[in-house]
């Protein structure tokens, strides 16, 4: 039995750390597209009498498709796909063209540039043909190809898209209803791990002296449920019971914890609750994992007695367990084609005046190129192109400090894949074999880190470079350090680019995702005091709640530079700001679930006038944000004293609205 579960917890791991596989499925894709095209061509150029180089450029695209291509359904993927070898062969014919005339080529190779960042202004097919003109141009630099060899390019081009297109499409398609089943084990084997970590605090002294792991693991979980609503968006699956389920039971979990946090706190506290609370904790971690096994002992643990005074938390711990057993089994996954109707999308922001962001964007990364090529040149004319890549790669085109990290993040991942590369290359200098197989390792697992450890990407590519150069037996110390000083020349260059070419500050980035969160903020507390009894908006109203976590991840993307492990600008004031936020959301979410299931919430109009109120007060505090106002409220707060009572839902109600003022006031230094 025991190796039974400690298999089943290794299963677990697996599917929380990669919800519905697809990183594990765009990594096999990949490699397998990558390996099957070089064989195929491999083969077919063999018996052509040509150069196997000359296969490269479909392989290359081919990895590349499988990287790029993210469009929202699969007939806009497959669309994508197929345009996709029109614009590859145009640019590097060009590219080809023009290499007698080296300057021309460098001023071609940065309209490029400037092309394929302009063209993400159209979603992300433009991304993708944005991405693969850039690789197909940089891919004539990269390789002598003769003009005579043009027909044999295009035909492994032409291949390599093809062998994409099938694997993607035909051999490995999509299942959403098998890749939602998963990500919802993932999203429970993460509420599982929360309560097992409340569970271990709990039982070494207080839930409260480990704030830092509980705040990671309550994101992760979060994180998790977003990647369930991702999923969600597909129409086969979409169903508005499963993503009311998530959310319910996600809130569920976290008052779970808070009303155990506190009652353990409570003075007086008799011995035998103490020691059963940390039960009540594993035992709701199993049945969340396995509802049908341990079902059953959960409904049958009771509290135990309580003074009087305590009784209210007692009551709360164990409504809050109820309502875990309640939900614990999960939603109804419906049947293909029977889902919810589209949430009516926000109204479009309106068009900031001047020029449009990629066109900024665009000849931000054109100078940043340019300069680097020019730098680049200097240092070394002949492999001039890596610092223009790198220039290219770091520059995110979101602010200076986002540009800073991936600069910084650049630079780590090339050392560390230098010495890696360098010595798997030397490891088995003349195994040909092995070091063939080292470099669909390499693609395999860089394109597994490709959107979650930027630097583990690089790290992967570049290791797969030094093996690859040694495999052409062109594998030199100067060339490895060589490849370091041009990456240096193109994160520097990204840098000065964002820093001085219509520069954006991390600070407004950060002030603009705040100003997001805290208007959808508003919205929600207007639509909670609006929010008819018949339940008939519910789904659009769980709808806003999910887009608001969207809205702080948003901002935490945004506050990275200055709050992650590798800060690129010191900003104590972000900080503050940003755990004001995560409590503003998880206030918001508090009214949001009394409004939608408190019937006494809907028949008392003082707290459905409140909440109009503090609504009015968000609204203001956006716009104190954006003007770069701080200016505090009124210390004036007389509505908890005028309500009356009511029942137990409608007393909750004055404290998180009194938390919400708090922030206002807060944020609004």
């Amino acid at each position: 039995m025991q190796p039974l579960r400690a298999l089943n917890r290794y299963q677990d791991a697996i599917f929380a750390h990669d919800p519905g596989f697809n990183r594990l499925r765009l990594a096999t894709q990949g490699t397998v597209s990558v390996a099957v095209s070089f064989f195929l061509l491999a083969y077919i150029f063999r018996y052509g009498n040509q150069s196997a180089t000359l296969a490269l450029a479909g392989v290359t695209l081919s990895m590349m498709a499988c990287l790029v291509v993210s469009d929202d359904t699969r007939a806009e993927q497959k669309r994508t796909v197929l345009w996709m070898p029109v614009p590859a062969i145009f640019v590097l014919t060009i590219g080809l063209l023009l290499k007698p005339w080296p300057a021309l080529d460098l001023i071609v190779f940065l309209a490029v540039v400037f092309g394929s960042v302009y063209i993400r202004r159209y979603g992300p097919r433009g991304m993708a043909i944005g991405m693969i003109c850039f690789m197909s141009y940089f891919y004539s630099i990269f390789f002598p190809i003769p003009m005579a060899s043009l027909a044999w390019v295009i035909f492994s081009i032409l291949v390599g898209l093809g062998v994409v297109y099938v694997i993607r499409f035909w051999l490995s398609p999509e299942h959403p209803r098998f890749q939602l089943e998963w990500a919802l084990r993932a999203f429970r084997v993460r509420a599982a791990e929360l309560l097992e970590l409340a569970h271990h605090r709990l039982s070494e002294g207080s839930i409260a002296t480990s704030r830092e792991d509980l705040s990671e693991s309550f994101l992760r979980l979060n994180e998790a449920a977003l990647q369930v609503d991702d999923f969600l968006k597909n129409k086969t699956v979409r169903s508005a019971a499963t993503e009311a389920w998530v959310f319910d039971l996600e809130l569920s979990i976290r008052r779970f914890i808070e009303n155990i946090s506190a009652l353990s706190l409570a003075k007086d506290l008799p011995d035998e609750t103490k020691n059963h609370l940390p039960q009540l904790l594993s035992q709701a971690a199993e049945l969340v994992r396995r509802p049908r096994a341990v079902g059953s002992r959960i409904a049958e643990a009771r509290m135990p007695s309580l003074p009087a005074v305590l009784t209210g938390l007692g009551e709360a711990v164990v409504s809050e367990c109820d309502r875990l057993l309640s939900i614990s089994f999960g939603p109804r996954l419906l049947a293909d084609g029977e889902g919810s109707p589209e949430l009516v999308p926000d109204p479009a922001p309106t068009m900031a005046k001047g020029l449009h962001k990629n066109t900024k964007q665009a000849i931000q990364v054109t100078i940043a190129a340019g300069s680097a090529s020019l730098v680049g040149a200097l240092i070394s004319p002949t492999r001039w192109y890596w610092a223009a890549l790198t220039a290219f790669i770091v520059f995110s085109g979101a602010t200076r400090g986002d540009t800073i990290l991936r600069a910084v993040q650049r630079v780590l991942g090339t050392v560390a894949g230098l010495i890696a590369g360098f010595a798997l290359a030397y490891a088995f200098t003349g195994n040909r074999e092995v070091q063939g197989g080292l470099v669909f390792v390499c693609i395999f697992f860089g394109l597994y880190c490709a959107r979650v450890v930027p630097t583990g990407t690089v790290f992967w590519f570049t290791s797969l470079l030094a093996v690859f150069y040694q495999l052409m037996g062109m594998l030199t110390q100067e060339v490895l350090i060589l490849r370091l000083e041009e990456t240096l020349v193109g994160a520097v260059a990204g840098t000065i680019a964002a820093a001085w070419v219509f520069p954006t500050s991390t600070r407004s980035a950060v002030r603009a995702a705040l100003v997001v969160l805290v208007n959808r903020g508003a919205q929600i507390l207007e639509e909670s005091g609006r929010l008819p009894a018949d339940g008939g908006a519910h789904y659009l109203f769980f709808r806003r709640l999910r887009l608001l976590d969207r809205d702080l991840v948003s901002l935490r993307a945004a506050a990275a530079p200055m709050t992650g492990k590798i800060v690129a600008t010191a900003a104590p004031d972000t900080y503050r700001r940003l755990h004001d936020a995560s409590a503003l959301v998880h206030y918001l979410r508090q009214v949001a679930f009394a409004a939608a299931n408190d019937q006494a919430f809907k028949e008392n109009h003082g707290c459905r006038e409140r909440c109009l109120n503090v609504a009015a007060e968000l609204k203001g505090l956006a716009g104190r944000v954006e003007r770069r106002e701080k200016i505090p409220l009124s210390e004036e707060n007389p509505w908890p004293a005028q309500l009356d009572p009511g029942p137990a839902g409608v007393e909750s109600m004055p404290h998180w609205l009194n938390r919400i003022e708090q922030l206002v006031r807060s944020l609004s230094r």
